[in-house]
């Protein structure tokens, strides 16, 4: 069978030249093209290559998604250049001037909590912990970042998350991924540039397994912590496409499909579409452990029958109970919902009250609101009093709750 491609490897001072030719118009064969250049390109960084110029007989919209294979794999976001001379493709990439000392940090944070006792989950589990908790999404930079410059970068690569401390999501992804490499553990990122949004997958139990640290950091907050692994270790099929939707039918980027078969080539791992889910699993080791954000997990997926586990009111309200009596605002605000109105106890407006109070504590809007109602009415063994009411719904109103704006309207 005739070969449709060719490399050819030429050293001339410091670049590093790589010709592919023999032009085509079938589809598979460029496909196959782009991802050999891709390798190339990675072997070319890991050698300490400082510079790399690609030239190939090849569509410009090829440019796109090489860079995106090869980002997807090496551990920091590259500076690209390219240009098309003489019908020719050129691309150029360099190292971002962050990158040495995000690699030091690295290695420096997973020192701290890695140990050769742990177990490869637990190794993820403590890179993804430690992500969510020390950084802040950094919304200013999503709202006034036009391009990136050199005054922003940093929130787009590992840097924004180890020295800024905030970074979008392509540094979080860029820092978990990095974190992830320097462990041992095969790790890479997914653009999606129909939803602009990049996030990780790592293999692990047969499988390639969908992380997004960024997504759980922004519903990681003080006042209102849900749960932080709301997207961890999800299967292909548990990917949200509402959140995660991949470019399909975009020739200029890439689909699942190409990104799996490119990991699958340069990691030499298989691919399982229909792996089981192990996201359940994993919650419940972690509920063991006493953690009650994965205990907050649980009791959604009982409450919605996800994950391979069927709906139990049972067993949705003894999670939410474990993880309230751990400190979990949200469930302590569930827990509370489930005394005042009956649901799986007996009806107890005084317990309910005493939950709801537990919830304020932390400034938890709903329980605030709640709160309001149970001085209003005079419920649950408190006296029915106004003006402490309405301090209630003023704490809930300045955080943005809706209704308690309406009961101030109506009452006040």
């Amino acid at each position: 069978m005739r070969k449709f491609w060719a490399l050819f490897l030429v050293f001339l001072l410091q670049f590093h030249i790589v010709t592919f030719a023999e032009k085509t118009s079938d589809i598979d064969t460029i496909n196959r093209m782009e991802r050999e250049i891709a390798k190339q390109l990675i072997e070319n960084y890991y050698r300490g290559v400082p510079e790399t110029k690609i030239k190939i007989d090849l569509d410009v919209v090829s440019v796109r998604r090489i860079y995106l294979y090869v980002y997807s794999v090496i551990s920091e976001r590259l500076n690209v250049k390219s240009s098309i001379q003489n019908q020719q493709l050129w691309i150029e990439t360099r190292e971002n001037q962050y990158h040495e000392r995000s690699i030091q940090k690295a290695k420096e944070i997973n020192k701290s909590i890695l140990n050769e006792n742990m177990t490869e989950l637990e190794k993820i589990i403590a890179i993804h912990d430690w992500i969510v908790f020390h950084t802040e999404f950094d919304t200013e930079v999503v709202r006034t970042a036009t391009t990136i410059n050199d005054e922003n970068i940093y929130a787009f690569c590992a840097d924004g998350v180890f020295t800024h401390k905030k970074a979008v999501c392509s540094g979080y992804a860029a820092a978990f991924k990095m974190m992830c490499q320097e462990a041992g553990i095969p790790c890479f990122t997914i653009n999606s540039r129909i939803k602009n949004h990049t996030w990780n997958v790592v293999y692990y139990d047969g499988a390639w397994r969908f992380i997004d640290v960024s997504k759980e950091n922004r519903i990681k907050n003080p006042v209102n912590i849900l749960s932080i692994y709301s997207y961890f270790m999800l299967s292909e099929n548990e990917l949200p496409q509402k959140t995660h939707q991949l470019d399909e039918f975009s020739e200029n980027t890439i689909s699942l499909k190409e990104y799996i078969t490119f990991y699958n080539e340069y990691a030499n791992k298989q691919h399982n579409s229909n792996a089981k889910s192990v996201h359940a699993d994993i919650m419940k080791q972690l509920a063991e452990k006493d953690n009650p954000y994965a205990m907050f997990s649980l009791a959604k997926m009982y409450l919605n029958g996800t994950y391979g586990l069927e709906k139990s009111e049972v067993e949705r309200f003894q999670w939410y109970y474990k993880a309230a009596v751990l400190g979990h605002t949200v469930a302590q605000n569930n827990i509370a919902y489930c005394y005042k109105n009956g649901i799986r106890v007996e009806k107890n407006e005084v317990l309910a009250f005493w939950w709801y109070q537990k919830a304020t504590e932390k400034g938890f809007h709903i329980s605030q609101l709640e709160m309001g109602n149970f001085y209003r009415l005079g419920l649950g063994g408190v006296k029915k009093d106004m003006e402490i009411a309405k301090s209630w719904y003023e704490k809930a109103a300045a955080q943005g709750n809706t209704t308690a704006v309406d009961m101030l309207k109506k009452y006040f």
